[in-house]
């Protein structure tokens, strides 16, 4: 597949190629290729990648590592504890569509797995992926169900964003009414997650791409630095007539936010500025000026709340300071974005 694919990006490691594993132990190249994205998240990424290579698969797959300039050692960990993986180093953060797009540039899977590192795959997950995906050929995507490390469920699938979910959301309506009709759309706050299902959009913690549907409409578009890339790709599937499914038999463990966490200003900045890049590309430039005013709406709501939460003993001076500098910087942005 490598040669559908434009020169790899500049600012990374050469590749240490990865090895397949599982199968009969005979196949030459893998059937599934999975793009794990790091970032000073070392003791994740051995939880992540210890569940992955002990697995004992029907299907052959390979994993890939692709390390976003980590500080913490994660990539002579990975180099030294996990040989049959394959590994990038990057010398700069390069954002989480511009690495996976890297790893999908080195690729030979018939199927592409996203899969964040704050994951852990249980035994049987890949296979039974794989499974649904042979079965049903005009699947560009599926994603499992999540959950969170205490077993409680992770809300993980969302419809496209519209205006007015935008609206719903940035009025904190949603967090108010999450399950009234029209408010909680976006947020599917009426889904079961326990039926085998068409959606929209699966969350890219953990979401298996059709290597078909990749050549045809494209890798992840590297314009999102992190954020919503995912959601713009499925939406460029189902409008090229791929389906996206979820598969509701199949349970991943998903950390969330493990690395972003770490970074609360940067990633609040990355996922506002996103989110008006997809709505400029998908809408147009009135809706993404529209969009601006919600968040702008959306920022003087949440200055009030954590000054509450901050009376009230929820935040400390800190935190709440730190939020309102991120808010504040991001008013101040807007206008560029």
């Amino acid at each position: 597949m490598n040669e559908k694919h434009p020169a790899a990006s500049p600012g990374h490691g050469l590749p240490r190629r990865a090895s397949v594993i599982g199968g009969d132990g005979r196949a030459e190249a893998p059937m599934l290729t999975i793009s794990i994205v790091s970032y000073n998240t070392r003791g994740i990424v051995d939880a992540c990648l210890q569940s992955l290579v002990s697995q004992q698969t029907r299907h052959p797959f390979e994993i890939w590592l692709a390390d976003n300039d980590s500080k913490d050692g994660t990539v002579s960990m990975a180099m030294e504890k996990y040989p049959a993986v394959g590994v990038i180093a990057n010398t700069d953060n390069l954002g989480f569509a511009k690495a996976n797009n890297q790893i999908w540039r080195e690729s030979r899977g018939q199927y592409y797995l996203l899969l964040n590192s704050d994951t852990v795959t249980p035994p049987g997950a890949l296979d039974r992926l794989i499974d649904f995906m042979e079965a049903h050929p005009r699947a560009g995507a599926c994603g499992p169900r999540l959950t969170y490390p205490d077993g409680s469920l992770q809300q993980s699938v969302r419809r496209f964003p519209s205006m007015m979910g935008a609206f719903f959301t940035m009025s904190y309506l949603e967090k108010v009414f999450p399950r009234a009709p029209l408010i909680g759309d976006y947020m599917m706050g009426d889904f079961t997650y326990d039926q085998l299902v068409e959606v929209d959009q699966p969350m890219g913690a953990c979401l298996m791409l059709r290597g078909e549907t990749v050549r045809r409409i494209g890798p992840l578009d590297e314009r999102f630095f992190m954020y919503f890339e995912e959601v713009d790709w499925c939406l460029r599937a189902k409008r090229a007539g791929w389906e996206i499914w979820f598969v509701p038999d199949v349970t991943v463990v998903h950390i969330e936010n493990a690395s972003s966490k770490k970074v609360w200003s940067k990633t609040h900045m990355y996922f506002y500025q996103s989110m008006v890049k997809y709505y400029r590309k998908n809408f147009g430039e009135r809706e993404a000026r529209a969009l601006k005013a919600m968040i702008l709406m959306g920022a003087a709501l949440r200055f009030g709340a954590w000054g509450v939460m901050r009376l009230r003993g929820d935040l400390t001076t800190d935190e709440t300071r730190q939020r309102w500098r991120t808010y504040a910087q991001l008013v101040r942005e807007l206008e560029g974005m």
